[in-house]
């Protein structure tokens, strides 16, 4: 048994075996052939590399005896070895009364004993003997000189092998350390708000976190070496760069706010911090900092610069600090910014990043008492579940203040799951939370304000409004709900709505269900139906429209209902008058045109939607008796008496044409005026001959009519045009317009009369001509086929003229001075041309035209078509006034290109519809106004009687309105009427025009000479010149001479020629 080491010595030994760290390790090569060298180099069968620690000797490596591990330290040699400095040698252990007793030396059954021992200490570089490098042997023996120094020597370097493991093993510990560094600081850097970046001593970028790339706008690689001063403003890159050189220099911090332009080309503000990384020299080696995007900060500082010290403390408040817990250690990192944000000063910086005071320690003590143990409780609850942490929490100052912080952050877990680290940021909360209150001490005084606003104004409004609480019963009315339903508020308090508010249908009288009731039992808004009625306890029936709204709390909950409600009782009487206005004529009561429209259109497409058997032709279907009839009326005579009496009698009239015709259809038939003197009928479930039988028996009606006004009587009759419905009958349109073609063939036969519609050939081609016209019409006016002809007006001379002195005295002053300011604007100068304009139409390619076109072309000049031939389709087809349009334009151009030349007098025609159309009125005097006086005393305006008879006051006015601009008027086609003289002095005129048929036959026929003498008189009395057409014999022509007519026209003095030739050259010409 060997003497034990001092107690200090073999401490120190057993802490540095046990920093090695290779007890119970695994076989390793190394040592393996240290031990054999050893074993051969003794000649011995046995060899251990033998540690020896408090209890045992365990074998690292060995040769024979494989089978042993390790031995009780107090059987072995080796704790005799390493109390030595040197090689301990046993020659023959059996002989030795420290190891005799010993089983390995004594052997067992079968198996020698092992006898000899030497083993070398295995010191360390420190001096502590931590186990042997030994040789054994079954016989005594000793070794030689050569084998002890080899034995040395290995054993020397089995010590050194040793330290050598401790080493790599404290290198591969540190490489792990460093790993995990890394993956914290990685960890960090991408759940970092912040933008954050590492550059080498020349400010080129060797690292960025996704935040940076982000807020630069460039990718990874873009990012690293020199992108980064490309994306600076051009305003701001010298300065930035003039910094950045600055702080490398005196190594100092870099702290700069910047823009940036992105290559995207967006703007953004940012704010740079860096601190230079220094090496052992302190020379620079590089900078690491961060960059955060405060694009938003400065565009509110912006909106808030009156505020300046608030925003710098906002500023530095949104800084964020960063903290790191180490849940194996308990120890607690914070940055700089942690430190600002808890009010203490940052430990400077080499003094470590880890406080000798801990972190943890210094966060306890500054949290306010209240809130840690939440706080606490809320980081151990994230490292149990896993879920990011996130809280808020106050911390007390040094100098007493208090804040409010906000903390974030995550666990970090190793591959088993194990929680390792928690790392996050915190911000401060204390300018935003003051705000807030602020903001909510604000909004509540705005709240009461609107309360006791809404309270008032509840009280003054004119709606009634109603409360109920869930169940529905009244707990507020406010005066309008009060007056409307007749309950006090305090009688209605209580009561179930349905007492209070009690509505029925208008029409039906059955109780309409309470909107209150479905609102609380949907919880959405509900509202009345239509013509609903409030009934009141004193009797009144009121029309009310209202709406109910669930009211419910914060939470969501369902407190009762809102009813507001309003009397509308006035505004459905309204409505109905306008909705009988709007389908009504106004002055007979009878449908409008509109809802004429309407129902016919409606007939025509359920006529359509019945469908035509499979089975039937489109012809058969055509073929089918039709069972409705649409009736087009049109009155007779109606313009005489509207022009001979006036508008308000022509309305009389219309009015009694009405409720002959309302006595005369069924109730169910729809009666319009469709505008001026037009009616329509539509006959439903009524055959084409029965339509007729109510057709004729209007006229009949019509015919026994007499209107009589002012002791006047005037025959009154009707058109009509009656058109059986059918399948056919697709478009309202297209109907409207063959039974307005019906009724205008019933004038054209004789008015008074009905016209049933014909789909014979003849009708087919009637109209298929008169829709060619309308076409041809319509290309002639867009390709300019229309030209101008003039026929002369000659002077007569007669006892009119050689007796014009002394007829002023016969005819009194009145009349002389009349004559005179017309003869002032008839008058010409000698050899002045006096014409009538006419117009033609170029011919188009030959088209198999009718016989009256052939004849109209015939009459005229080759290749020309006569008025006679178009005009009426014209005026058919609501063209006329298109037409005058274009011939007064040509004339106006003509007369323009010659001025300043005078051409004399030329007289123009113009249709009822141009007379009829306002619009052609404006037209006509804007052009004449912009012509100039000296074109306009060269027109003369031509309107026929029956045009003036058709519109009296739209005739009067215009011919007015262009007498006052410099031009003429004369009234064509006098007496082919029968008319009254009376109308003639409402008739602003010049010339009077005596009509064709009674100069034809003047010279054989004394009738006719007792009317034109009638017609020079009445003439001569109103001051007007006269003018005979159709004069085609000299015998006319003497005669008329004779009777005092100033001008004639006709074939006799000149055939119309182009108006080219008529008139002068131009100025140019």
């Amino acid at each position: 048994m060997s003497q034990m080491l001092p107690p200090s010595v073999e401490t120190e030994r057993l802490a540095a075996l046990l920093a090695l760290e290779v007890l119970d390790s695994e076989p390793e090569a190394e040592f393996d052939a240290l031990v054999q060298a050893a074993a051969l180099a003794c000649d011995a069968p046995v060899a251990r590399l033998a540690l020896v620690d408090a209890r045992r000797a365990w074998f690292k490596a060995g040769v024979g005896c494989s089978e042993v591990k390790s031995l009780p330290r107090e059987l072995t040699c080796c704790d005799s070895a390493i109390q030595g400095t040197d090689l301990f040698e046993v020659p023959d252990a059996a002989l030795d009364a420290r190891f005799s007793a010993s089983p390995l030396v004594r052997g067992r059954a079968g198996q020698p004993g092992l006898r000899f021992y030497a083993g070398m200490p295995l010191r360390l570089r420190e001096g502590q003997a931590v186990g042997t490098l030994c040789v054994l042997d079954h016989v005594p023996r000793r070794l030689t000189a050569s084998q002890a120094g080899v034995l040395r020597q290995l054993a020397q370097a089995a010590a050194l092998a040793l330290q050598g493991r401790r080493a790599e093993l404290e290198a591969q510990r540190m490489a792990r350390e460093l790993a995990a560094r890394e993956a914290w600081l990685r960890t960090l850097s991408e759940s970092s708000p912040l933008g954050i970046f590492a550059t080498d001593a020349e400010g080129e970028c060797t690292y960025t976190n996704p935040r940076w790339q982000a807020i630069y706008g460039l990718s990874h690689a873009q990012s690293l070496g020199r992108g980064w001063p490309a994306t600076l403003h051009p305003d701001d890159a010298g300065r930035v760069l003039a910094e950045w050189q600055r702080c490398a220099a005196l190594r100092s911090e870099f702290d700069q706010q910047f823009r940036l332009r992105r290559p995207d080309r967006s703007e953004r503000h940012v704010h740079s911090r860096a601190r230079p990384v220094l090496g052992p020299q302190q020379q620079v080696l590089g900078f690491v900092g961060t960059v955060e995007d405060v694009s938003e900060q400065v565009q509110m500082q912006a909106r808030l610069r009156a505020s300046e010290e608030r925003l710098s403390v906002a500023a530095d408040s949104g800084q964020i600090g960063i903290w790191e817990w180490d849940l194996g250690s308990g120890e607690m990192h914070w940055d700089s910014w942690m430190y600002r944000l808890y009010g203490l000063i940052p430990p400077a910086p080499g003094l470590g990043a880890r406080s000798p005071a801990s972190a943890y320690e210094l966060w306890s003590r500054q949290v306010h008492p209240q809130d840690l143990a939440a706080s606490h409780q809320a980081m151990l609850q994230a490292i149990d579940s896993g879920q990011p942490f996130l809280t808020e929490f106050r911390v007390v100052w040094p100098d007493g203040s208090t804040h409010h912080l906000r903390a974030s952050g995550r666990v970090i877990r190793d591959e088993q799951g194990r929680a390792l680290r928690l790392v996050g940021s915190n911000w401060d909360l204390t300018e935003m939370r003051r705000l807030a209150a602020e903001l909510a001490e604000q909004l509540a005084a705005e709240l009461a304000e609107q309360h006791e606003l809404l309270r008032v104004t509840l009280r003054s409004i004119g709606d009634a409004v109603i409360t109920t609480d869930a169940r529905g019963q009244v707990r507020w009315l406010n005066p309008a709900a009060e007056r409307m339903s007749g309950w006090p508020a305090v009688s209605a308090a209580g009561r179930p709505l349905e007492q209070v508010f009690h509505v029925v249908h208008e029409t039906s009288g059955e109780t309409l269900e309470n909107p209150v009731a479905r609102c609380l039992a949907t919880g959405r808004p509900a509202g009345l139906a239509s013509q609903a009625l409030l009934l009141t306890p004193d009797g009144r029936r009121l029309g009310v429209e209202d709406s109910a709204a669930p009211i419910r709390n914060e939470r969501g909950e369902l407190l009762g209902a809102v009813l507001v409600f309003h009397d509308v009782t006035e505004q459905r009487r309204l409505a109905g008058e306008m909705s009988f206005r709007a389908s009504h004529d106004p002055l007979t009561g009878l449908f409008n045109r509109s809802e004429f429209e309407s129902r016919l259109r409606g007939l025509l497409e359920r006529m359509a939607a019945e469908g035509v058997p499979e089975d039937v032709t489109e012809d058969q279907a055509q073929s089918t008796p039709a069972r409705h009839a649409l009736l087009y009326i049109d009155l007779d005579q109606f313009k005489a008496v509207n022009d001979a009496c006036g508008h308000a009698v022509g309305d009389v009239l219309l009015q009694q044409v009405a409720r002959l015709l309302a006595g005369v259809v069924r109730g169910h038939d729809t009666l319009a005026r469709l505008g001026g003197d037009e009616f329509a009928l539509l006959l439903e479930h009524c055959p084409p001959a029965q339509a007729e039988r109510v057709a004729r028996q209007i006229c009949e009606r019509m015919e026994a009519f007499q209107f009589s006004h002012d002791g006047r009587r005037f025959p009154i009759g009707a058109s009509i045009g009656l058109l059986p419905l059918d399948r056919r009958w697709h478009h309202l349109e297209l109907a409207l317009q063959a039974a307005d073609g019906a009724c205008y063939a019933a004038k054209q036969a004789g008015r008074n009369r009905v016209q049933v519609w014909q789909d014979s050939p003849a009708h087919r081609a009637t109209r298929s001509a008169e829709q060619q016209w309308q076409a041809r019409i319509a290309r002639a006016l867009r390709e300019g086929r229309f030209v101008l002809h003039g026929q002369r007006i000659e002077a007569l001379a007669g006892p009119n003229q050689q007796a014009e002195a002394g007829k002023a005295g016969e005819t009194g002053v009145g009349q002389a001075w009349r004559r005179s300011l017309r003869g002032q604007r008839t008058a010409l100068a000698p050899g002045a041309l006096r014409a009538e304009v006419l117009l033609r139409m170029r011919e188009e390619a030959p088209t198999g035209s009718g016989q009256a076109e052939a004849a109209a072309t015939a009459a005229a000049a080759p290749g020309l078509v006569l008025p006679a031939a178009f005009l009426p389709a014209a005026a058919r087809f609501q063209m006329a006034a298109q037409i005058d349009r274009w011939v007064l334009a040509e004339v106006v151009q003509c007369l323009q290109a010659r001025l300043p030349r005078q051409v004399g007098l030329l007289s123009l025609n113009l249709s009822e519809q141009a007379i009829g159309d306002r619009a052609f009125h404006r037209w006509a005097l804007d052009l004449l106004r912009a012509a100039g006086p000296e074109v306009c005393a060269q027109l003369c305006f031509e309107i026929s009687e029956h045009t003036a008879l058709a519109g009296l006051a739209d005739a009067a006015l215009f011919l007015e309105q262009v007498r006052a601009l410099g031009a003429s008027a004369a009234l064509d086609e006098f007496g082919a009427g029968a008319s009254s003289f009376g109308y003639l002095k409402s008739l602003p005129l010049d010339y009077l025009k005596i009509a064709g048929q009674f100069v034809r036959d003047l010279a054989e026929d004394p009738l006719d000479e007792a009317a034109v003498r009638a017609f020079v008189d009445v003439a001569q009395v109103v001051g007007l010149r006269t003018v005979a057409g159709c004069v085609d014999s000299e015998a006319a022509q003497a005669r008329l001479g004779r009777l005092g007519v100033d001008f004639s026209q006709g074939f006799l003095l000149h055939r119309p020629v182009a108006l080219e030739q008529l008139l002068p050259p131009g100025a140019g010409g």
